[in-house]
Protein backbone atom coordinates (compact mmCIF):
# COMPACT_ATOMS: atom_id res chain seq x y z
CA UNK A 1 0.00 0.00 0.00
CA UNK A 2 1.26 3.53 -1.02
CA UNK A 3 2.41 5.30 2.16
CA UNK A 4 0.16 8.63 0.62
CA UNK A 5 -3.18 6.60 1.20
CA UNK A 6 -4.91 6.86 4.57
CA UNK A 7 -6.50 3.44 5.57
CA UNK A 8 -7.89 4.79 8.48
CA UNK A 9 -9.96 8.70 8.82
CA UNK A 10 -11.01 10.39 12.24
CA UNK A 11 -14.78 11.58 12.36
CA UNK A 12 -14.19 14.87 14.18
CA UNK A 13 -17.86 14.72 16.03
CA UNK A 14 -17.09 11.70 17.79
CA UNK A 15 -13.11 11.86 17.91
CA UNK A 16 -13.32 8.03 16.77
CA UNK A 17 -11.33 6.70 13.66
CA UNK A 18 -12.94 4.15 11.52
CA UNK A 19 -11.94 2.18 8.13
CA UNK A 20 -12.37 3.19 4.67
CA UNK A 21 -14.69 0.10 4.52
CA UNK A 22 -16.72 1.03 7.03
CA UNK A 23 -17.79 4.44 5.66
CA UNK A 24 -19.98 6.27 2.97
CA UNK A 25 -18.36 6.97 -0.22
CA UNK A 26 -17.09 9.95 -1.38
CA UNK A 27 -17.45 13.13 0.96
CA UNK A 28 -20.30 11.34 2.59
CA UNK A 29 -17.75 9.69 5.10
CA UNK A 30 -17.76 12.86 7.04
CA UNK A 31 -13.84 12.10 7.92
CA UNK A 32 -10.74 14.47 8.25
CA UNK A 33 -7.05 13.37 8.33
CA UNK A 34 -5.75 12.66 12.02
CA UNK A 35 -2.39 14.22 10.52
CA UNK A 36 -3.42 17.61 9.07
CA UNK A 37 -7.01 17.90 9.34
CA UNK A 38 -7.79 18.05 6.43
CA UNK A 39 -11.67 16.50 5.26
CA UNK A 40 -11.25 13.17 3.47
CA UNK A 41 -13.03 11.73 0.88
CA UNK A 42 -13.47 7.50 0.99
CA UNK A 43 -12.31 6.27 -2.31
CA UNK A 44 -13.60 2.90 -2.51
CA UNK A 45 -13.51 2.34 -6.92
CA UNK A 46 -10.60 0.39 -6.95
CA UNK A 47 -8.72 -2.74 -5.24
CA UNK A 48 -6.50 -0.04 -3.16
CA UNK A 49 -9.57 1.22 -1.01
CA UNK A 50 -8.22 4.50 1.11
CA UNK A 51 -8.90 7.87 2.09
CA UNK A 52 -7.73 10.92 0.38
CA UNK A 53 -7.51 14.45 0.74
CA UNK A 54 -10.57 16.49 -0.62
CA UNK A 55 -9.15 19.73 -1.41
CA UNK A 56 -5.63 19.52 -3.10
CA UNK A 57 -5.50 23.21 -2.14
CA UNK A 58 -5.53 22.62 1.35
CA UNK A 59 -3.33 19.58 1.43
CA UNK A 60 -0.45 22.01 -0.33
CA UNK A 61 -0.42 23.68 2.88
CA UNK A 62 -0.28 21.04 4.63
CA UNK A 63 1.49 18.52 3.20
CA UNK A 64 5.15 18.81 5.65
CA UNK A 65 2.64 17.90 8.88
CA UNK A 66 0.89 14.81 6.78
CA UNK A 67 4.15 13.16 5.93
CA UNK A 68 3.12 10.33 7.60
CA UNK A 69 -0.35 10.17 7.90
CA UNK A 70 -0.38 6.46 6.88
CA UNK A 71 1.45 5.40 10.46
CA UNK A 72 -0.34 8.13 12.31
CA UNK A 73 -3.90 6.44 11.36
CA UNK A 74 -2.48 3.77 11.55
CA UNK A 75 -1.29 4.12 15.41
CA UNK A 76 -4.12 6.10 16.76
CA UNK A 77 -6.41 2.82 15.35
CA UNK A 78 -4.39 0.50 16.97
CA UNK A 79 -4.47 2.48 20.08
CA UNK A 80 -8.74 2.57 19.33
CA UNK A 81 -8.89 -1.17 19.32
CA UNK A 82 -6.72 -1.93 22.09
CA UNK A 83 -9.44 -1.82 24.54
CA UNK A 84 -9.17 -2.70 28.22
CA UNK A 85 -6.70 -5.16 27.78
CA UNK A 86 -4.43 -6.70 25.30
CA UNK A 87 -2.88 -10.28 25.26
CA UNK A 88 0.52 -10.21 23.72
CA UNK A 89 2.53 -13.50 22.99
CA UNK A 90 5.96 -13.05 23.47
CA UNK A 91 9.00 -15.48 22.02
CA UNK A 92 11.81 -17.08 23.99
CA UNK A 93 14.27 -14.55 24.85
CA UNK A 94 17.89 -16.60 25.34
CA UNK A 95 21.30 -15.60 26.44
CA UNK A 96 25.06 -16.89 26.89
CA UNK A 97 27.89 -16.42 29.27
CA UNK A 98 31.37 -16.91 27.42
CA UNK A 99 34.49 -17.95 29.32
CA UNK A 100 37.95 -19.29 28.82
CA UNK A 101 39.38 -22.44 30.51
CA UNK A 102 43.17 -22.68 31.68
CA UNK A 103 46.36 -20.56 32.19
CA UNK A 104 48.24 -20.39 28.99
CA UNK A 105 48.43 -18.15 26.79
CA UNK A 106 46.08 -20.59 24.02
CA UNK A 107 43.29 -21.12 26.64
CA UNK A 108 40.09 -22.49 25.69
CA UNK A 109 36.53 -20.87 25.06
CA UNK A 110 33.12 -22.05 26.42
CA UNK A 111 30.21 -20.98 25.67
CA UNK A 112 26.85 -21.72 27.66
CA UNK A 113 23.16 -20.79 27.03
CA UNK A 114 20.66 -20.13 29.06
CA UNK A 115 17.40 -19.53 28.46
CA UNK A 116 15.93 -15.55 30.26
CA UNK A 117 12.20 -16.61 29.93
CA UNK A 118 10.02 -19.04 28.08
CA UNK A 119 7.69 -18.12 25.29
CA UNK A 120 4.46 -16.83 26.75
CA UNK A 121 1.35 -15.26 26.63
CA UNK A 122 1.40 -12.25 28.89
CA UNK A 123 -2.30 -10.06 29.44
CA UNK A 124 -1.43 -6.81 29.51
CA UNK A 125 -4.63 -4.99 31.60
CA UNK A 126 -5.75 -1.68 33.18
CA UNK A 127 -4.69 -0.06 30.18
CA UNK A 128 -3.47 3.71 29.58
CA UNK A 129 -3.47 5.35 26.06
CA UNK A 130 -1.61 7.96 24.75
CA UNK A 131 0.33 8.60 28.22
CA UNK A 132 3.43 10.09 29.74
CA UNK A 133 5.84 7.29 30.86
CA UNK A 134 9.68 8.38 31.49
CA UNK A 135 9.11 11.57 30.48
CA UNK A 136 7.90 10.77 27.31
CA UNK A 137 4.84 10.26 25.48
CA UNK A 138 4.12 6.25 25.12
CA UNK A 139 1.35 4.49 23.67
CA UNK A 140 0.06 2.30 25.81
CA UNK A 141 0.62 2.10 29.50
CA UNK A 142 -0.53 -1.01 31.23
CA UNK A 143 0.06 -3.60 34.01
CA UNK A 144 0.85 -6.92 34.50
CA UNK A 145 -0.13 -7.87 38.03
CA UNK A 146 2.12 -4.76 40.05
CA UNK A 147 4.34 -4.01 36.75
CA UNK A 148 4.27 -1.50 34.69
CA UNK A 149 3.98 -2.58 31.17
CA UNK A 150 4.96 -0.27 28.16
CA UNK A 151 3.88 -0.38 24.18
CA UNK A 152 5.62 2.01 22.17
CA UNK A 153 4.67 2.09 18.07
CA UNK A 154 7.60 2.70 15.43
CA UNK A 155 7.31 3.78 12.05
CA UNK A 156 10.16 5.80 9.86
CA UNK A 157 10.83 8.70 11.03
CA UNK A 158 9.72 7.22 14.88
CA UNK A 159 12.32 5.62 16.33
CA UNK A 160 12.36 3.98 20.06
CA UNK A 161 13.23 6.90 22.53
CA UNK A 162 16.27 6.51 24.71
CA UNK A 163 14.51 7.61 27.83
CA UNK A 164 12.47 3.96 27.43
CA UNK A 165 15.59 2.19 27.04
CA UNK A 166 16.64 3.35 30.92
CA UNK A 167 13.40 3.81 32.08
CA UNK A 168 12.52 5.53 35.70
CA UNK A 169 10.76 2.63 37.09
CA UNK A 170 13.37 -0.52 37.63
CA UNK A 171 10.94 -3.26 37.75
CA UNK A 172 8.88 -2.34 34.27
CA UNK A 173 8.76 -3.56 30.86
CA UNK A 174 8.81 -2.02 27.99
CA UNK A 175 8.07 -3.41 23.96
CA UNK A 176 8.73 -1.67 20.82
CA UNK A 177 6.29 -2.52 17.85
CA UNK A 178 7.28 -1.94 14.31
CA UNK A 179 4.47 -0.95 12.45
CA UNK A 180 7.10 -0.54 9.05
CA UNK A 181 5.34 -3.90 7.28
CA UNK A 182 1.58 -2.91 7.29
CA UNK A 183 1.70 -0.88 4.07
CA UNK A 184 2.36 -5.04 2.37
CA UNK A 185 0.39 -6.24 5.05
CA UNK A 186 -2.56 -4.11 3.78
CA UNK A 187 -2.29 -4.70 0.35
CA UNK A 188 -2.34 -8.12 0.66
CA UNK A 189 -5.53 -7.95 3.16
CA UNK A 190 -7.24 -6.13 0.24
CA UNK A 191 -6.41 -8.41 -2.10
CA UNK A 192 -7.96 -11.21 -0.36
CA UNK A 193 -11.17 -8.50 -0.06
CA UNK A 194 -10.54 -8.30 4.06
CA UNK A 195 -10.91 -4.73 5.75
CA UNK A 196 -7.90 -3.38 7.16
CA UNK A 197 -8.78 -2.95 10.20
CA UNK A 198 -9.40 -6.77 10.39
CA UNK A 199 -5.69 -7.12 9.05
CA UNK A 200 -4.41 -4.76 11.73
CA UNK A 201 -6.40 -6.75 14.62
CA UNK A 202 -4.67 -10.13 13.17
Amino acid sequence: MNLTLIPFGLIEETNEFVDVHDVQRGQKCNCICPSCKTPLVARQKDIAWHFAHSSKKVYEKTRNECDYSFFLSVRMMARQLIGSKVILGLPEYSGFVQGAIGESYDHEYITEDFVVTQEKNITIDNIEVETLFSGVHVDIVGSINDFKFVIYFTHPNRDTPSELFNPDLNKCGVISVSLDSLPDFFSQAREEEKSYKSALIE
